[in-house]
């Protein structure tokens, strides 16, 4: 006999020949092939040892292979073939941590495994762990339930990801406050506890192989990672790990307050970060003083800014809807400014394309190339101008400075630490506002109102010199 059809599977025996016995009983078959269901025939069992209850019941124990994208095959264990009450064939197995068991070249797995003879795809339901030479052992295994579709590898992972025991793990860009040192963390547990998480993902992974990088993000920005959302990448070429969306810089500022945005970059080799970022800086300050800072910016010939290929389009697709986003881009290629600039966009000082190193041992961001201004409050600037950013952490309040130098006889130096920002410029009609609005009681009940605490007043030139200095020294 052939193949015996029992509920919706064709059972092939292995030689051909069938036992029946007293009262119409099956021999128990060995070495026998199933396949499941015969409509799809998606499925196949063989060195099957299996047991026909009737024509519509059978039990079995049996081998599966689970094929790779490439090809390559991985043996499955299924310790129960059975069908359900629906009449349709069900498995489950079990696939141990010691049989390197691979969904993908990327991906190794250990857990359950169930197979739905109507479902191509097979559900596992245990732990992924990635594959990468940049990484040491012991490598973390990742829990994880869900189909998998062997043509393209995609997991889901949880907000925090967790072990096989349910453990808290992390992903993405650490900052250590006992150190006070950059690190990234791909699926494993933080330094202390107390770090600060700079940038984060969750929603599912995948292999992308053109580019050798594992990618997490939701669904969406994973089908087009030019889209707006959180977003972590692995790179096994180069041992990179990136974080893009809103970065949390672990800064304590107070009434200063700012927004990054962008991308970080950690490279395992050498140990080091770099990050662009467009930074929405928001502090009280003289809107006389803004409006000459904007026409002093203006009145200067500056390298114009590509603003969509700066980090600041990732701010836009942060803070903007889609519909108010196309409507801005629409408008900036036809006559290179909004008719109307999005509110939601307005911040005292809004730097659209900057580039910092971490430096460890100054413990400090510090800007490296030319500094992009957005915009000031409402008005568009979209220039490149020279200076020196950098931000400080330091244990009685971190220091904030900002140097922008729009020529070697222009510029603008902001210094802010502990509810105190001091400020000067080779423009002497803003210094002068700014000294006027120092003694004005008014003004300064104004600020404390917005800002309980905070108040500006003229620097000297002599505090810009030695802040200039510090990079004379170190370079």
């Amino acid at each position: 006999m052939r193949i015996i059809k029992v509920a919706d599977a064709a059972i092939y025996p292995d030689s051909g020949k069938v036992r029946i016995l007293k009262d119409a009983v099956i021999e128990p078959l060995h070495r026998s092939q199933i396949i499941s269901n015969t409509k799809t025939r998606y499925h196949l069992f063989y060195r099957s040892d299996i047991s026909i209850a009737s024509r519509k019941k059978y039990s079995a124990r049996g081998y599966y292979d689970y094929i790779q994208r490439s090809g390559e095959r991985n043996e499955i264990y299924f310790d129960r073939i059975r069908v359900d009450t629906s009449g349709q064939t069900v498995a489950e197995g079990y696939i141990n941590d010691s049989s390197h068991f691979m969904l993908s070249p990327q991906f190794g797995y250990y857990g359950d495994v169930r197979l739905d003879a109507p479902v191509k795809n097979l559900f596992f339901d245990g732990a992924f762990r990635t594959v990468s030479e940049c990484l040491n052992p012991p490598y973390t295994f990742i829990r994880f339930a869900s189909s998998v579709d062997p043509g393209k590898i995609s997991l889901p992972v949880s907000d925090p990801p967790l072990n096989p025991i349910r453990e808290k793990l992390s992903l993405g860009i650490m900052f250590s406050t006992g150190t006070n040192r950059i690190y990234p963390v791909f699926f494993s547990k933080k330094k202390s506890f107390s770090d600060t998480v700079m940038i984060t993902s969750s929603g599912r992974i995948e292999y992308n192989s053109l580019v050798t990088e594992f990618r997490i993000a939701d669904s969406v920005k994973l089908a087009d990672i030019t889209r707006e959302g959180r977003y972590i990448s692995f790179n096994n070429s180069n041992c990179m790990l990136r974080g893009e969306g809103k970065i949390n810089p672990g800064l304590n500022t107070g009434n200063f307050k700012m927004e990054w945005f962008g991308h970080m970059d950690y490279f395992l080799i050498p140990d080091s970060a770099r990050l662009r970022l467009a930074i929405a800086i928001n502090f009280p300050f003289q809107d006389a003083a803004l409006q000459k800072m904007c026409s002093h910016f203006e009145s200067v010939n500056l390298q114009g800014i590509q603003i969509f290929k700066t980090p600041y389009a990732t701010a836009m697709k942060n803070l903007l809807d889609q519909k108010e986003m196309d409507r801005y881009k629409m408008e900036l290629d036809l006559v290179g400014k909004a008719r109307k600039f999005p509110e939601v966009l307005e911040r005292t000082l809004f730097i659209a394309d900057v580039t910092f190193r971490y430096d460890s041992v100054r413990k400090a961001y510090v800007s490296i190339g030319s500094i992009g201004i957005g915009n000031i409050m409402s008005r568009q600037i979209n220039r490149y101008v020279g200076g020196i950013i950098e931000f400080e952490r330091k244990r009685n309040g971190d220091d904030i400075t900002l140097f922008l130098k729009l020529s070697a006889e222009d510029w603008y130096f902001f210094n802010y630490r502990n509810n105190l920002l001091q400020v000067i410029s080779s423009n002497l009609e803003f210094n002068d506002i700014i000294i006027e609005a120092q003694q004005s009681q008014p003004e300064r009940k104004r600020v404390d109102k917005l800002a309980k605490g905070f108040w500006y007043t003229i620097s000297t030139e002599r505090k810009k010199r030695d802040f200039l200095r510090k990079f004379e020294t170190s370079e």
